[in-house]
This record gives C-alpha cells, structure tokens and sequence, in this order.
C-alpha cells in the first residue's frame, strides 16, 4: 500500500495534457485478461493505448457522505487523498505518462466510497484508476460503480466495464526505489456503462469482505463521456390496436448505426440507421407501456435517452349486460334498448329474421335505444359496444319479436237460449290483435254473415227468432288469424 504523504480536504480540478506522448510499453508487462480480474467482461475491450479526453467531462469530489464531505484523512479505514507515486511529479514529467493523471488520487476503503458529482446526466463514465504493483488489473479495477441522481441517495445497479484503456507501463523511479518502497503507478482508463442516467457517481471498494487486497482503490479521476451520437427526440407513443403502438422521433444524428428501443425500462429492440418510426406490437390489450429510444454509433457508444412517452393499448369495451325488446308486436313498430357500457364510441345493433342464423345491420351510433320499424315477421336482435380499437362481444336477446297475424282467441261465449232476442257475445283477446271480425250462422255454419268488426272482446247482438252459432278471428296489419268457433247455438 502506498504512503500517504500529503492529505487533502478538497479535490484539486483535474487538467489533463493532451500534448504529451505516453511512454512506449514494456513488452514484458504482463496485463492479465480473466474473471479473476474485478469488472471482467469477456466482451470488454482492453486496448494498449489513451483515452481520447476531448469528449470527457471531468467530475468533482464530493466526499465519503455528508458528514465526510471533504476527503479529510480517516486514518487507514478512511480516505486519502494525495500524490500519486509517493514522489511528487509535475505534469509532463516522464514519470506520469505525460498527464496530470498520475497528479491528485483519492483512495478508500471498506466500508466506505467516494461520490463524485458529474455535474449532468450520463450513462456512460471513464474512471481513471491506478495499479500501484506492478502490470496487474486486478490492481487496477479493484473498484464498484454506481450511480444516482441524489447526492448520498439510494444507487442504481453497478455498472458494466466495457473498454480498458491502458496508458503504458514504465520502469521504476529511482527516487522511489531510494524509498525503499519498490513500488511503481501506471494508470488506466476503466469505461463503465450506467444502467440509467446518472448525474451522481458513487464508487466502492471492490469486495467489502477483503481488508486490503482488491479492496483499496486509488482513483485519479471520474468524467462523463460525451455520446458520441445525438439523442432522439420528440418521442410520440400512440396506440393503434389492441395489441400495438406506434412510435415516432425525429433522428437528430448522421451517423448512428441504429436505435434502440427501451419498454417499461428494459431492452425492447434495435432499428437500423435512419429509422424514425416503428410499431411495437404482440402487445397485451389494456395495458400501459412507456418507452424511451437512444441512437447507437458501433465505434463509441449510445445516446442518451430520448424523451419517454407512454401510451395505453386500446381494449374493446365490455358486453352491454341488457337488451330488451318485446316478445310480441301488433304493428310492427316498437323500441329496442340495452345497457349502456364504458369507453364506448357506438353500440351496433344488428336483426336477426331466420333465428340467428344470419343477422342485418340495423344501427350504429352513441344513442341506447332504437325505435323499429318491420314488416310482418319474427326477429331476434343482438347489440354490441364499439370503440376506436375495436367492438366487443355480442349481446343477443334471450326471445325473439312475434310479429305475425295472432292466434286465434283461446274461446268465445254466448248462452244457449233466449228469450228476448238480445244477448251478448264475448271471447278472450289475443296477442298482437288491434282488431276483432265476428261472424254469425243461422244455418248451422254452412254459411256466415259478418256482425262485427273492431277491438272490442264482445259484442251485443240483438236477432229475430231462431237458432245462431258465432265464430271470432283476431286481426292486426300481418293478417288475421284462425276463426274461433262456438261449440253450441244459441
């Protein structure tokens, strides 16, 4: 571990000399490349050479937490923050590589970590680290990061190592062999990728569960990486059907190699290069999805975020639980109702005459009610709710409208004898009957005289001497029905 000679309260601002050339490699350096490395990605790029830190913003130290602000020492469970290489070199100098790198460094310990605070949002972070033992990365990514958008708040998932970049190797210092300690610094470029946006970044010790070893990192630098493509913008999520939306943005790059597609914060899909628009579908009916879409350039990385929208996939609206109609009708015109439902645009309305085999649009429209009009028949009729995405299931009516010619009243009554002359015929109504035709016999039926036409149910008939049989039929617009006859005469 190295000696720390001069303890901070306060990070000095970072400049970096882009002028100056690192030293060449040593060829012998051994740069170990496996999971026994912390942050080993075996899709990582380990590459022999400098971060380009034109794109870099560099962040500010902020402390340990709020009742450690200012990187004052804690004695070996705490935090450091002093020169690099126990020997303090300028910039330039051949012993730091050529930047101000291997300047300021912090270093802490379990349990604590440094917060640095990039100053905006980013999900993409290089964090220049020291390997203070020799060529070995497990001494130089001996670190966990994190990020958050508050200070000293709750962090998001710790991020990926993707690129490695590794500043060259250099001989020992005499001055530092003169202190016995035989220890050397290189520095690498360590670039993580956040799981989010981040403005705030919080880095740990490696394994909390470990004292010194892969557990004391000295880091030189934390920086935002500027995206290399432009975000999308004006993200638009519409629903088109029960199981799709439709996204557009506006593509505010010229060279990315596609988009990505993000639902409810989890990897949806990659687009090609140019795309604007896209439909997101198999989706579940009724339900809330919200996205966000970032361009991606295969040589540097991803965008930002876009705006995030959110649209709901339309559901047809539910069966109207009701409809009613008459079981009978005399003339051909009556009212048919159901029950209203929600997030309906129109209720179709379709008649059946043939039992349900084959059904006519009758109506479509917002009213809950239809007044019929028909000709003589029988219909069933069936209702359902309609919207932008769809209709629902159908309500059918449990009995169907009766409107024929009735049936023939159930009986007729008049007396067996008299003795004036003057009685009263009377017979049961009808369904569907508006009208009533009575006729009289006086020859025993053979032939029939009309007495009576018109809605009553009976009828007063005065005759002249003799033997009378009476028959009545029910009438409405369909027709008339079968004749109902008298069993006796009177």
């Amino acid at each position: 571990m190295k000696r720390r000679l001069l303890l901070l309260e306060v990070l000095v601002v970072l400049f970096l000399n882009l002028s100056s050339q690192p030293l060449a490699y040593d060829g012998s350096a051994a740069y170990d490349w496996g999971d026994s490395v912390p942050n080993y990605n075996p899709l990582a790029v380990i590459m022999f050479g400098s971060l380009e830190t034109s794109n870099l913003t560099f962040g500010d130290f902020m402390g340990l937490s709020p009742t450690q602000p200012d990187a004052t020492s804690y004695g070996d469970m705490g935090v450091g923050v002093g020169w690099d290489d126990n020997v303090v070199e300028n910039a330039g100098d051949a012993n730091t590589n050529g930047d101000a790198l291997d300047g300021l460094y912090v270093q802490f310990y379990f349990p604590d970590g440094g917060w640095w605070d990039l100053g905006a949002e980013t999900n993409r972070i290089a964090v220049f680290l020291s390997q203070d033992h020799g060529p070995y990365l497990a001494e130089g990514l001996e670190v966990q990061v994190y990020g958050s958008n508050e200070l000293w708040g709750s962090a998001g998932s710790q991020a990926l190592l993707t690129d490695v970049y590794l500043d060259g190797w250099r001989p020992h210092h005499s001055e530092e062999d003169a202190n016995g300690n035989g220890w050397c610094s290189d520095d690498i470029a360590a670039v993580f990728e956040l799981l989010g946006q981040y403005r705030y970044i919080k880095l740990t010790g490696w394994d909390p569960s470990l004292f010194w070893d892969l557990n004391e990192p000295e880091v030189d630098a934390v920086a935002a990486l500027s995206p290399c493509v432009n975000a999308p913008s004006g993200l638009n999520a519409q629903s088109i059907s029960l199981d799709t939306i439709r996204l557009n943005w506006t593509d505010n790059s010229s060279d990315e190699n596609g988009f990505r597609v993000y639902r409810d914060g989890s990897f949806s899909k990659e687009l090609p290069a140019n795309t604007v628009s896209n439909d997101d579908t198999g989706l579940a009916a009724g339900t809330d999805y919200c996205y966000v879409v970032t361009a991606f350039n295969n040589a540097c990385g991803e965008s930002i975020p876009s705006n995030e929208d959110c649209a709901s996939t339309c559901s047809p609206p539910g069966v109207p639980v009701s409809i009613n109609y008459p079981s009978s009708d005399s003339d051909g015109s009556y009212t048919i109702s159901w029950a209203a439902v929600t997030g309906v645009t129109r209720y179709e309305l379709e008649r059946s005459s043939d039992g349900g085999i084959t059904w006519t649009p009758i109506y479509s429209g917002p009213n809950l009610t239809y007044p019929e009009t028909v000709s003589c028949g029988v219909y069933r009729y069936r209702v359902r709710a309609c919207n932008s995405c769809g209709c629902g299931e159908w309500r059918t009516g449990s009995t169907d409208c009766n409107y024929t010619a009735p049936p023939a009243p159930a009986n007729i009554s008049y007396p067996t004898n008299d003795s004036d002359g003057t009685y009263t015929v009377s017979w049961s109504s009808a369904v569907r009957a508006t009208r009533y035709e009575l006729e009289r016999s006086s020859d025993g039926g053979v032939t029939w005289t009309p007495i009576y036409s018109g809605p009553s149910a009976s009828y007063s008939d005065t005759v002249s001497c003799g033997i009378y049989r009476y028959r009545v039929r029910a009438c409405n617009s369909c027709g008339c029905g079968e004749w109902r006859t008298g069993s006796t005469d009177c």
